[in-house]
């Protein structure tokens, strides 16, 4: 059976495991035609619940589904073991299916992004294969009296963005509102001046594109 590898991604390590707590992208890192992923960078915040107080805030991504009635359907069927063998031995076993992109918990940087003198996110930079993808969920633990308590949505959403080989792209800043007894609001908002001025003081040779995501219908 094949098994879903749910990678924790930080600004540094791209695909990365859950516990992998490396720091920014190599000083060295460079974009070129021939890579085969891409750069997504994203600041993602919260607000209406303290960040300091809380013990880990992630995002779901996942590879963006086809409007509906124009899904392609994938199955692999081997002839012998060989074969499956050659296809494990490749990486087809282990191609993620959804990310967790860490705003805190699980990564060693800081929350740099800063309202009223407080930390409320930082900014993430994704390494990801050239695709369409969506964040479509969040999660977030903190401690209470009882032991921990973890909010997340009821229902998934759909913020959806592209991927190219060898470009960057900025996706703005995503920013969840989240006050106790009332429903959660989430939105984008282009913050490039002072995203991308933040990013290109640690990568000046990083180009990028303008691509701020678009939120779709929600999804049931």
């Amino acid at each position: 059976m094949i098994q879903r590898i749910i990678t924790a991604i930080v600004i540094a390590a791209g695909l990365a495991g859950c516990a992998n707590t490396k720091p920014d992208l190599p000083p060295n890192f460079v974009l070129d035609s021939d890579r085969t992923d891409g750069l997504v960078v994203v600041s993602l915040t919260l607000t209406g619940k303290p960040l300091d107080q809380v013990i880990s805030f992630e995002y779901g991504i996942r590879t963006a589904v086809p409007s509906a009635g124009a899904e392609v359907e994938q199955k692999q069927h081997f002839g012998s073991a060989q074969q499956y063998a050659n296809w494990a031995t490749r990486g087809g076993e282990h191609r993620a299916a959804t990310w967790a992109a860490k705003v805190k918990g699980g990564s060693s940087e800081p929350a740099e992004i800063l309202e009223n003198g407080k930390a409320i996110g930082r900014l993430v930079a994704l390494r990801l294969p050239a695709g369409e993808y969506e964040f479509y969920t969040w999660k977030i633990v903190e401690q209470n009296a009882y032991g921990e308590m973890e909010y997340g949505p009821r229902q998934t959403f759909s913020y959806r963005f592209s991927v190219q080989s060898g470009k960057a792209a900025y996706l703005g800043r995503l920013r969840l509102q989240l006050d106790e007894g009332t429903p959660y609001n989430l939105s984008i908002e282009d913050m490039s001046d002072v995203d991308l001025t933040a990013f290109r003081n640690k990568y000046p040779s990083i180009a990028f594109e303008a691509a701020v995501m678009k939120e779709k219908a929600r999804q049931k």
